[in-house]
């Protein structure tokens, strides 16, 4: 495995954040083959991912984002109040419905990529939100449904594009938690495709 930079002491004690990273680098590195497909596209989703889980984990950001997300609080709330509601119904449909309200977390990978860029100060309406959309609509139809056979040039095109934003996006992010600042690249394929940090 590659070793990461240090990471700054005042975000974290870096000990187990800096391990996660490590093995997230090493795996983003052997994605980038250099073949643009959904293989290397649903990679890189899964990677994106999983570095907002373990930066929200391991930066302990769950109670700061209840206090500053109130959404996150009514939404508790709701899923209370519907379980009460639905306590005594015997009926195979609420009892489902009771399983999916028990399971459901409170935070979507949405929220948790909102809490870490409130923690590395980036912006949400500037530029994470936009590669949250980004990801989204690049993984679920790889994950869940997508018609493959005939995909068009343009289709290629914008799946390229969102490994592109979506690689960067991950680059941002772990240069911001090293505590880069300056200029870097945010998608190779796109001319404007440069940010300051």
């Amino acid at each position: 495995l590659h070793s990461v930079p240090e990471i700054k002491p005042e975000l974290i004690s870096a000990q187990a954040l800096s391990k996660e990273v490590e093995s997230i680098l090493f795996l983003f590195r052997e994605a980038d083959n250099g073949v643009h497909s959904e293989i290397t596209t649903t990679v890189l989703c899964t990677l994106f991912e999983n570095l907002v889980r373990v930066l929200f984990r391991e930066l302990e950001l769950e109670e700061k984002a209840r206090q500053e997300d109130q959404a996150l609080v009514r939404f508790e709330q709701a899923r209370s109040d519907v379980l009460k509601l639905i306590t005594n119904a015997d009926a195979d449909g609420y009892d489902r419905v009771r399983k999916v309200l028990t399971t459901a977390s409170l935070f979507s990978l949405r929220e948790m990529l909102q809490a870490v860029a409130r923690h590395l100060g980036l912006g949400w309406e500037s530029y994470l939100g936009d590669i949250f959309k980004t990801w989204k609509d690049a993984r679920n139809p790889l994950v869940h449904d997508t018609s493959r056979a005939y995909r068009t040039e343009d289709e290629w095109k914008e799946l390229a594009l969102n490994e592109s934003r979506i690689a960067g996006a991950i680059n941002v992010l772990l240069l911001k938690l090293f505590g880069y600042s300056g200029m870097m690249r945010a998608s190779a394929f796109e001319e404007n495709g440069y940010r300051t940090l």
